[in-house]
């Protein structure tokens, strides 16, 4: 399964985001976690060339490590390495936790009841940022993610120089994700959704929600759950519209290879086609609204030269 999943993941662009556990951690520990639909990718190192000009210079990562061995059908360590990690922090959430934490805070029973799964969302929010109980949510956090006791220690004691915030102030992502598991485990609890035994495991692709722009996914309980943790600026596709829109595009590419070999890739499909509409053709419109424009205007090249003095600049950085 891993490898057929890693086939599929291409090498080309891909950088496969930080672990949610180590994410976790460190924002509990007081680390900044940037929430802004961007991929967040581990070993970067800081690099500045003779002029001054700054950049990064990103190393192949754990993860992409793995990706290639799965690729080559090499699952054996890869696979029991981040599957051991990923089963142990599935395995470390007790369902029954977080309600018992929040049961004071439980709505009456009547109003229960009524509940559709955006209302557990909100209240189950509402009980990790409310202020009145800042430190049973930060406890709450510590004790769904399994700290140990040192550890929580620290935390709660940088947590206390900083004026007892709310957990959403103090660890933002990790408040996030707290509110993911246990509006998971009430509409479970509730029947708002189907009890299956891959809950908590597919619950752990909607940790990275803050992290990317769209969210592919064919799995129903993905359907239900991260459009409410969705902002506006993001979109959720269900992945047989994507697949059904990948068909039309080939069938169209390959109906104008002349074009195709002439003008190559980048020239000829760096946008879809005009003549189309598909999925892809909405997920341009949203993101991009002026990609038709730009999909007109003939593509500008490079020169020799210019190409020359990228590589030039490119090669002047050196690491900090």
């Amino acid at each position: 399964m891993v490898a057929s999943l890693a086939s599929k993941t291409t090498a080309f662009g891909t950088l496969p985001n930080v672990s949610h556990v180590d994410l976790i951690e460190r924002n509990l520990f007081g680390h900044h976690i940037e929430m802004s639909c961007r991929p967040i990718v581990g070993n970067a190192k800081p690099m500045r060339n003779d002029e001054g000009k700054a950049g990064w210079l990103i190393d192949e990562t754990p993860e992409e490590k793995a990706l290639a061995k799965w690729r080559q059908g090499d699952c054996s360590e890869a696979e029991r390495i981040r599957a051991e990690g990923w089963r142990t922090f599935a395995s470390s959430l007790n369902p029954q936790l977080f309600i018992d934490a929040v049961d004071e805070l439980s709505p009456p029973p009547d109003q229960v009841k009524r509940f559709e799964l955006a209302d557990f969302r909100d209240f189950v929010v509402e009980s990790n940022i409310s202020e009145t109980t800042p430190l049973k949510a930060l406890n709450r956090a510590i004790d769904t993610f399994n700290i140990d006791h040192h550890s929580a220690a620290i935390i709660k004691k940088m947590w206390d120089r900083k004026g007892r915030p709310s957990l959403l102030e103090f660890a933002p992502y990790a408040c996030f994700v707290l509110s993911i598991i246990g509006t998971t485990l009430w509409g479970v609890s509730m029947k708002k959704m189907t009890a299956r035994p891959t809950n908590f495991i597919d619950e752990q692709y909607l940790y990275y929600l803050p992290f990317c722009q769209i969210f592919v996914s064919n799995d129903k309980y993905h359907k239900q759950m991260a459009p409410l943790f969705m902002s506006d600026q993001q979109k959720f596709i269900w992945a047989e519209d994507i697949k059904k829109s990948l068909k039309q595009l080939i069938e169209y590419y390959n109906d104008h290879t002349d074009q195709l070999k002439q003008s190559g890739m980048m020239g000829f499909a760096r946008y879809p086609p005009l003549e189309l509409q598909t999925e892809i053709h909405d997920i341009y419109d949203f993101f991009q609204p002026d990609w038709r424009r730009l999909a007109m205007e003939p593509r500008v090249k490079l020169s020799e030269e210019q190409k020359a003095r990228i590589l030039k600049e490119v090669q002047s950085f050196r690491t900090e």
